[in-house]
């Protein structure tokens, strides 16, 4: 399925040569070609690129040039970085790094404090079966709690019928999401929070 995306991508972008797909290709190829050396430290420890990359160049050249990407730079001075060493490859969790800023990424992983436990996104991910990892680094870029974060998740996945988040809702009775937080903040509307979200009852 890899394979074919790349044969359509060869014929639709025309960027065959530059050095920006040769990142792409090398991304790939990294996760998903068990033949080359590098899969033993991507691929097969389960480092993924997210479906929005993987099924699509264009998508990830986009994010590239508006993430400040420059095809005039050498790979010293600019290589693609997983911000979460042990994290996939998807737009929440990298960035354009200089040689020497990725090679210290790789010894500085951030690290989270959860229950006492010093753990990074990504393992907080698979240890509670959070298969949307760029869920998890979106939250702390926000600055949202491990523990905020996994009480969101599980109530997103298991939301109860009687209960819409206040967007829906808004929408739903054509009004906007602040007057909405007012009512609730008035007692106005039953209403649960969870993390930093509200629920409002239908």
């Amino acid at each position: 399925e890899v394979r074919e995306n790349f044969a359509k991508n060869l014929i639709t972008h025309g960027d065959s040569y530059t050095k920006l797909y040769a990142t792409y290709r090398g991304m790939i190829d990294r996760c998903y070609c068990k033949s080359i050396p590098n899969y033993k430290r991507y691929g097969e420890k389960g480092i993924k690129v997210c479906e929005e990359w993987k099924n699509s160049y264009l998508n990830f050249k986009d994010w590239a040039y508006q993430n400040g990407y420059d095809e005039t730079l050498d790979r010293k001075e600019q290589s693609l970085d997983r911000i979460d060493f042990d994290g996939d490859y998807c737009p929440e969790n990298c960035r354009w790094a200089t040689a020497r800023e990725q090679a210290e990424n790789k010894h500085n992983t951030t690290l989270y404090n959860f229950n006492g436990e010093m753990i990074t996104a990504t393992k907080f991910a698979d240890n509670f079966g959070i298969k949307d990892k760029s869920f998890v680094y979106r939250k702390l870029k926000r600055g949202i709690t491990l523990d905020d974060i996994l009480l969101e998740w599980n109530f997103k996945n298991n939301v109860p019928n009687n209960v819409v988040d206040c967007l829906t809702y808004a929408k739903e009775n054509n009004i906007t999401n602040t007057t909405v937080i007012r009512q609730i903040k008035q007692g106005k509307l039953k209403a649960k929070k969870v993390g930093r979200k509200w629920y409002v009852e239908k």
